[in-house]
């Protein structure tokens, strides 16, 4: 039997991946992990911050599992089994990716896709991503954007919830983020925003073919869910487009660096609408008029 299409899900946080992976895990010729992001690729060199990321994510399993019951609690057992394998394959990394490919493909008989689905990803470079696509016989990638400013305040928001814990502290807290980024102390939200470094790192590995790219803000349509299904070989399925996953804190983005944010991220604008076929959603078009 032929082996299933390896598809990688990429792209910055608040952009729509949470929902990417539910509507793919939810179809019938698809077969995903529960665990939505594996971070494999971007921690080959760091195996301190892996070890880290994997207690972490067990210790937040383990709480849910102990107030769960029903339907919920086997989703808990379902994603600690799974993490359980996970931790083997990491236990005993191998150069060439088998361990990593006979995680993704444990169950996949009989299924077109197989894949992993982690946002950061997107910060991988064109050897890295080359190394990806290497991988299988057939290997595909979907990069998700989202207008540059509103995924940077969303990302942003999230954090200073986390930071903040909320309270009157939080939107405080998220203008300090925006301060930071601004004056370019906060390296890691700076390199979410690159989406020309992507592009261009994607392009140089793959090409354009084995790329699909996508944006948030016409991702929960019918006409979006029927490009992703064409592009990977998959009998057209519905989706709940009306779900918003993961929706952040509403907190008004003061006008100065709103301003001045739309200038940094001007670059990343004009490099998107000049180099991504297709329509540029006219969310893009009204805040770049703006700069």
């Amino acid at each position: 039997m032929a082996q299933a299409t390896v598809l990688y899900g990429i792209g910055a946080a608040k952009a729509g991946t949470s929902w990417l992976h539910g509507y793919l895990s939810s179809h019938p010729e698809c077969h995903f992990r529960s665990i939505k992001e594996v971070h494999y690729f971007d921690t080959l060199d760091q195996p301190d911050w892996r070890g880290k990321l994997l207690f972490n994510k067990m210790i937040g399993l383990t709480k849910l599992q102990e107030a769960a019951d029903g339907d919920s609690l086997a989703k808990i057992e379902r994603e600690i089994s799974d993490f359980t394998d996970w931790q083997r394959v990491l236990e005993t990394p191998s150069v060439d990716h088998s361990g990593y490919l006979d995680y993704l493909q444990n169950g996949s008989e009989g299924y077109r896709i197989i894949g992993d689905i982690t946002p950061s990803y997107a910060n991988l470079n064109a050897d890295i991503f080359s190394e990806m696509a290497g991988i299988g016989p057939q290997v595909k990638f979907i990069y998700l954007l989202r207008d540059p400013l509103d995924r940077l305040w969303s990302n942003i928001r999230m954090a200073a919830q986390r930071f903040s814990g909320g309270g009157k502290k939080l939107a405080a807290t998220a203008r300090a983020l925006m301060e930071d980024f601004l004056t370019g102390n906060n390296r890691q939200m700076e390199r979410r925003t690159e989406y020309a470094s992507t592009l261009q790192n994607l392009y140089k590995a793959v090409g354009h073919k084995q790329v699909l790219i996508e944006f948030y803000e016409t991702l929960f349509t019918s006409d979006a869910t029927r490009r992703i299904t064409d592009f990977l070989g998959l009998s057209p399925m519905t989706a709940p487009t009306d779900k918003i996953v993961h929706r952040g804190q509403r907190i008004d983005l003061d006008e100065d660096q709103r301003r001045r944010a739309l200038v940094r991220l001007r670059p990343q604008y004009e490099y998107v609408m000049q180099h991504v076929n297709g329509p540029i959603p006219a969310r893009w078009h009204t805040q770049l008029s703006e700069v």
